[in-house]
């Protein structure tokens, strides 16, 4: 069992200087174009080849995890976000 906490706590801390990095205004929250910016970064990383994720794309995503409908994503909307990617 504290292995798994470890394990959250070291994915907490790599998605927290993740939604540092891409949070470019350091406003506490992603907007459409920072999850943008950073949806087409890591796919480029993944895939090897850029892809340019459309604005409607990028907001259905977000959709699903905006809790409070501000179509940014606060740090805890941004770790369910995380997940579905």
């Amino acid at each position: 069992m504290e292995h798994a906490t470890s394990s959250e706590e070291e994915m907490r801390k790599l998605l927290d200087k993740l939604f540092d990095d891409y949070d470019l205004d350091k406003d506490g929250m992603l907007s459409v174009e920072e999850v943008q910016n950073m949806m087409n970064t890591i796919y480029y990383k993944l895939k090897g080849h850029k892809i340019n994720f459309k604005k409607w794309e990028v907001m259905r995503v977000m959709a699903k995890n905006d809790q409070n409908g501000d179509i940014n994503l606060d740090k805890e909307e941004f770790y369910e976000f995380y997940k579905m990617l």
